[in-house]
């Protein structure tokens, strides 16, 4: 018998042979890391030559979540969660991409399911959520990004589906310059989009 925390976000056909596979983040103890967080912090990235890992960064973590956190001035990515179950991200800024490489991402979530990414504002990074690859099951709500893309003349999405295979998120109530999904590492499907504010490029305002 195996008792699931959730829900699966489908049914799948018994034809198609799906399978369930055993977990361990150290190769020992079963599942990942839990309960592990940050609050109350400012990040500030202007010395440092480069965090592609993130200035923040959660790999193989449960219950993961970070609240009132400023990360600033960075140099890659902001944060990144890598095979994380139910995290959850909440009321922080990330700002000033100090390079215009493509992978200045604010948010960055690959192999998340079940997170809540909810109340963050984003300013001046390329993408203010890269979801990237294979997420699931995830909301992104009540989040607001401006004067994305710095020093870019091609806009960027602040909310980006870039890799395979992106799937059954919501993203609800953001306010949002530009939406982006694209093909380049693979296909998506059955995400939603409801009642967001997308105001397209702001020309004059990215120039202040």
């Amino acid at each position: 018998t195996i008792t699931l925390e959730l829900p699966l976000y489908r049914t799948w056909d018994p034809a198609l042979l799906p399978q369930v596979s055993w977990w361990s983040s150290d190769g020992v103890h079963p599942g990942n890391p839990e309960y592990t967080g940050l609050e109350d912090i400012t990040i500030d990235g202007s010395n440092v030559a480069l965090a592609q890992g993130g200035l923040v960064g959660a790999e193989m973590v449960s219950y993961f979540w970070m609240k009132n956190v400023e990360v600033g001035y960075v140099p890659s990515r902001a944060v990144w969660l890598y095979i994380a179950y139910r995290p959850e991200i909440r009321d922080s800024y990330v700002h000033d991409a100090i390079r215009t490489g493509s992978t200045n991402y604010g948010i960055q979530t690959d192999w998340v399911s079940g997170g809540l990414f909810e109340n963050n504002i984003c300013k001046s990074m390329i993408n203010c959520m890269m979801v990237a690859y294979s997420n699931a099951g995830n909301v992104f709500g009540y989040n607001y990004a401006t004067l994305n893309s710095p020093g870019s003349y091609t806009q960027q999405g602040d909310i980006a589906q870039h890799d395979a295979h992106n799937w059954m998120n919501l993203y609800e109530g953001n306010q949002i310059d530009m939406v982006y999904n694209d093909y380049v590492h693979g296909s998506g499907s059955r995400n939603t989009l409801f009642r967001n504010r997308i105001t397209g490029y702001a020309g004059l305002e990215k120039t202040q």
